[in-house]
């Protein structure tokens, strides 16, 4: 996790866990404290590493509007 400020908007920034297997197939998990800090930020943006350890930038006020 990383906070900070720009131009008065708070930013959160959050690497969470993710598990990758040799099928192709990955997934990452977050904790409630991650969701909740990421929640509670101006600019929420998730990282994380996937099939073929390509990175990815996750907008997550637009992925929350598709969680459940």
């Amino acid at each position: 996790m990383y906070g900070g400020t720009s131009r008065g908007k708070r930013i959160v920034l959050c690497t969470p866990s993710s598990k990758l297997h040799v099928n192709g197939n990955s997934w990452f998990d977050l904790t409630k404290k991650q969701v909740d800090l990421l929640d509670d930020s101006h600019i929420a943006i998730l990282v994380v590493r996937l099939e073929g350890n390509k990175i990815h930038y996750i907008d997550f006020k637009e992925l929350q509007k598709l969680m459940t």
